[in-house]
């Protein structure tokens, strides 16, 4: 949906209407697309080679657009990058903003209206993730960009070190930037409240690292709150709510989960549904809950959902059900389960209680 209202906003010379949003497909979604429906011919790197029996009006004015960056301004050339990279056109985004050629040990950013989707081609691209990591450093720390991008760069380096499960220097050097950022927000501003919530909800991570429950989750409370002040105005503003809130709700059900807090995690599921009820994250989340609290059959119809739902995620969702098959004395129905899941990916990643 994002994509979409943000091709068609473009597309009808509307780009500063479109809101930041949190969350980004992998460019490589719309190649599976294609391949999941036989379309060879739809699995390119040149827009302009699109099937024409597929493009939509909007696709096509997207592609005319964009043959010449010249023409755009700095945000439609942050819209227009935006929408190429959901696409998967990494290329033609980078061609567009200028930075082919361009690596993240070298590049400075010089506008702050595109110095997001600047990060975010470097990112998308083969690239040296602690060069990444110190451009980004670098760039929360110029006056010269906006505390929006200043934040979001900083929390980039944040969730990085998090994920990696290190606390470093630079992790704290990107915290004490963030403070900074965040100080300079508007208040009583839609889009500022939820870059709150994204920073305190990568904020969470440290005392994640640090074994200090109470700690993380006051942490997750005040991005509660942030998402809560956000009170949007209008449909755009809306959709940038939703787009911000679910990874927050799934943070929360994971979270809850990691700590076994298992009713807390069912309930965090409850408004992933809510908010996006064909996303197979949410069905993740949910069947594990479920696992945890030794609601078997319920778990195993939320993992039947996900696997109808298709794509990568069918595999591990048609194994889960095997795995739960098994536990309910259904051996037959255990081994089929697992036989489709090798048919659909024998590659799949699964991870099971033990």
């Amino acid at each position: 949906m994002v994509t979409y209202i943000s091709a068609r906003l473009f597309a009808d010379g509307m780009a500063k209407d479109v809101p930041r949003t949190n969350t980004n497909p992998a460019p490589i979604l719309r190649v599976l697309a294609a391949a999941s429906r036989g379309r060879a011919d739809a699995m390119g790197t040149d827009i302009a080679r699109f099937p024409s029996d597929l493009a939509s009006p909007v696709w096509r004015r997207v592609t005319e657009l964009t043959t010449d960056p010249g023409l755009l301004s700095s945000i439609e050339r942050r819209v227009a990058a935006d929408v190429l990279l959901r696409l998967g056109y990494v290329k033609r985004a980078s061609a567009l903003l200028g930075m082919d050629g361009v690596d993240a040990a070298t590049h400075r950013f010089t506008d702050t209206q595109v110095a997001i989707k600047e990060f975010a081609v470097l990112y998308w691209r083969s690239h040296d993730p602690l060069a990444l990591e110190q451009l980004a450093l670098h760039g929360a720390s110029d006056p010269s960009l906006d505390a929006d991008t200043r934040l979001s760069l900083a929390t980039f380096v944040i969730v990085r070190n998090g994920k990696l499960r290190i606390e470093t220097a630079e992790m704290h050097q990107a915290i004490g930037l963030g403070e900074s950022a965040l100080a300079e927000l508007p208040v009583n501003h839609c889009a500022s409240s939820l870059a709150k919530q994204s920073y305190y909800r990568g904020l969470a991570f440290l005392p994640f690292l640090r074994h200090d429950e109470a700690g993380t989750f006051e942490l997750l409370d005040r991005a509660l709150q942030a998402q809560a002040d956000a009170v949007p105005r209008g449909e755009l503003e809306g959709l940038a709510w939703t787009d911000y809130a679910f990874p927050l709700f799934e943070t929360l059900a994971k979270t809850n989960l990691l700590t076994g807090r298992f009713d807390s995690a069912l309930a965090a599921t409850d408004r992933l549904l809510e908010l996006s009820p064909h996303d197979h994250r949410a069905w993740v989340a949910r069947g594990q809950a479920l696992v945890e609290l030794g609601e078997l059959e319920e778990a195993l119809a939320a993992y039947t959902h996900m696997e109808a739902l298709g794509g990568l995620p069918a595999a591990a969702a048609t194994f889960y059900q095997g795995w739960i098959h098994e536990q309910l004395g259904n051996p037959d129905l255990a081994r089929a389960c697992f036989e489709r899941s090798q048919s659909i990916d024998p590659t799949v990643e699964i991870g099971v209680k033990q």
